[in-house]
């Protein structure tokens, strides 16, 4: 999966967040004006996901940098509460979209609204 950056609130830090592959577990690691964290964070919460080929989904942060959302083929919707300070991943929900699921059609996505109201 291609790692998913995100501004923290001082404007001056920003989190990278990649998954690992076949799991339920994220990494996240902290940049900021003295470089990168040596401090690598991992969350892993609730069943693996059943992903088997990452190019075949979609992530996105809401813009108030709160919500962390995943799209998969196999798994559907995951939505994330994300703490911007810790780099906390928590709350983690599903939503089984059968359209998807179904579909031949690989041309799918995900993202927020600018308030970060809808999905």
């Amino acid at each position: 999966m291609i790692p998913l950056v995100l501004v923290v609130p001082t404007l001056e830090d920003w989190w990278i967040v990649v998954q690992e592959q076949n799991s339920n577990c994220f990494y996240k690691v902290l940049i900021d004006k003295n470089g990168i964290s040596p401090n690598i964070k991992k969350d892993c919460e609730g069943p693996p996901s059943s992903v088997l080929v990452h190019y075949s989904s979609s992530s996105c942060f809401s813009p108030n940098g709160k919500i962390y959302t995943y799209l998969s083929r196999s798994d559907g919707l995951y939505v994330f509460d994300f703490d911007r300070c810790t780099g906390k991943l928590q709350n983690r929900r599903n939503i089984r979209i059968t359209e998807i699921q179904d579909s031949l059609f690989l041309g799918y996505g995900v993202s927020i609204s600018q308030w970060s109201f809808f999905i």
